[in-house]
């Protein structure tokens, strides 16, 4: 399971990277923030996210904001926020955005981790139920080669649905919401009938149509370019650029002309 680690204080955020167990827990870092808009900004581009670890008090967007955001944004999304108040009104907002739970500051590891621990196991009883409910569907419901006929048209309608709108803010999460499927489901069965994660699948989308308006359209500029990629973010799209064709966009202007 991924983890996303929100604090505006870089000395916090390091101390708890050195908190948890992540081999025990088979944790991994999907990144940390510096503050709440970072992080909605990071959950929105970012391959599925399991676990959100914040502090409440921050510049632009507070843990309770951002929290109730980002759960709308994934159900699925488990939140452990931290505070070094020790407030009411803090706690009853917590409870009523069903966070896992709500943590003091100074952050003990002992406590982290347990909470983390039994945050998992909320995570993988929730799993268990889900693939139960799929399991008595596709019995009661459906023979099993037509449930696989099902999944690939899903699955293809999704990847029609990208390539007609990848220069919008789409997302894993809301795709599966599209197809009544959990996220976690909806992305292994992605992965299986395509070969590739759906992060993937819309980065090369989207960097291809990129490298094709770079070379028709060269009255535009390069944060233009973005934008019609769907990146709003100029520095992040030169980076995922690179890492897709090892150029920038500059330079691979260059060397196709």
């Amino acid at each position: 399971m991924k983890v996303l680690i929100v604090d505006d204080q870089s000395m916090s955020r390091k101390g708890m990277i050195k908190m948890i167990d992540w081999d025990k827990l088979n944790l991994s870092l999907a990144g940390e923030c510096a503050n709440g808009q970072e992080a909605l900004n990071f959950l929105h581009l970012s391959e599925q996210i399991d676990i959100l670890l914040t502090d409440i008090r921050m510049p632009l967007l507070d843990g309770l904001q951002l929290a109730e955001k980002a759960k709308a944004y994934n159900k699925d999304l488990s939140v452990i926020c931290f505070s070094g108040y020790d407030d009411f009104q803090y706690v009853r907002k917590s409870l009523q955005l069903s966070v896992e739970d709500y943590l003091l500051k100074p952050v003990d590891p002992i406590e982290l981790n347990k909470a983390l621990e039994q945050t998992i196991r909320n995570k993988h009883q929730q799993l268990q139920e889900q693939l139960k409910s799929i399991q008595i569907v596709r019995n009661e419901f459906l023979p099993s080669k037509l449930h696989d006929k099902e999944i690939r048209k899903s699955i293809y309608a999704v990847t029609e649905y990208i390539k007609d709108h990848f220069n919008e803010n789409i997302s894993l999460t809301e795709l599966s919401r599209k197809y009544y499927l959990s996220p976690g489901y909806f992305s292994s069965l992605f992965r299986d009938t395509t070969g590739v994660n759906f992060l993937e699948y819309l980065t090369k989308i989207r960097i291809e149509h990129a490298k094709h308006l770079i070379l028709t359209s060269t009255h535009l500029r390069i944060y233009e370019i973005a934008s019609l990629c769907g990146y709003q973010d100029v520095k992040y799209f030169r980076k995922l650029f690179k890492n897709y064709t090892t150029m920038t966009p500059q330079e691979f202007k260059e060397n196709e002309q």
